[in-house]
């Protein structure tokens, strides 16, 4: 068990500014046009096709990540990123701040939202919802986490990548807007926004701290679904409950940027 920073072998390859700005090129062009036809009508969402569609576009971050990877660093590229995803060798501490951060938000939001005498959605059920969120954690956080941002975070240091990323994902959220019976076609891109910013804060210090494990990182994003889905709050909402998840993201986040003034991994 450790918290030590991986092997440099995970350090960044020449010439990462112009392959991260590939990557979200490439990661944001292939989503919009896979999720266009669905935001068309063209495709129905529950059809085979829809279903391929959809995994293509929600999966574009780690698919990219993983081409880009072999084409700059070939095979040994593609296994320091996959090597992230099977860092399990951690402090147990971050198993528990994966669980708690997004139980404690989601736990927050259902009791605002029931003092204030809301209509609640019942529960749902914890296997599918964790099965869900696993499943993409894995299709973004190789993306997300094991490539752009220790890309940023090396260039521009801790703060400033977990803010940038913080907008890439929430701008690369944006057709799920627009795509209906997704659960943010019901939701405030605003309120989404000021929720990501201090979530991928979260998500990089835990990256660091874990060594630069891809495997919390999935986690984290799997939790955060299946915590929300399971308490029926969905993503963050124009109302009480919604602000309550932004509210405490940011509490968390602004805790360990005081805690840690240092990150783990340091810029290179």
């Amino acid at each position: 068990m450790h918290d030590s920073m991986p092997d440099r072998q995970g350090a960044r390859p020449k010439g990462a500014p112009l392959l991260l700005v590939t990557f979200l090129a490439v990661t944001f062009a292939v989503t919009w046009l896979a999720f266009l036809p669905l935001i068309l009508g063209r495709t129905d969402g529950e059809s085979a096709t829809g279903t391929l569609l959809l995994v293509l576009g929600i999966g574009a971050p780690s698919i990219t990540a993983f081409v880009l990877a072999g084409v700059s660093a070939g095979r040994g590229g593609v296994r320091r990123l996959w090597r992230g995803g099977t860092r399990w060798r951690v402090g147990v501490r971050w198993y528990a701040a994966v669980l708690v951060i997004p139980g404690l938000a989601s736990g927050a939001a259902w009791a605002v939202a029931t003092a204030l005498g809301a209509e609640t959605p019942a529960f749902s059920p914890l296997i599918p919802a964790l099965i869900s969120g696993l499943l993409a954690g894995m299709l973004e956080e190789f993306g997300w986490s094991g490539f752009a941002f220790p890309t940023l975070r090396a260039r521009y240091g801790f703060l400033p990548a977990g803010v940038a990323m913080g907008f890439v994902v929430a701008v690369w959220h944006l057709p799920f807007f627009f795509t209906p019976g997704t659960t943010q076609s019901r939701s405030s891109f605003l309120l989404f926004l000021l929720t990501l910013i201090p979530a991928r804060i979260i998500f990089g210090w835990i990256y660091d701290r874990s060594g630069g494990s891809v495997l919390l990182a999935v986690l984290l994003h799997a939790s955060g679904n299946a915590w929300s889905e399971v308490l029926g709050q969905g993503p963050a909402v124009a109302d009480a409950a919604g602000l309550t998840v932004t509210l405490v993201f940011w509490v968390v986040a602004v805790g360990v940027l005081l805690r840690n003034r240092r990150p783990a991994l340091a810029p290179a």
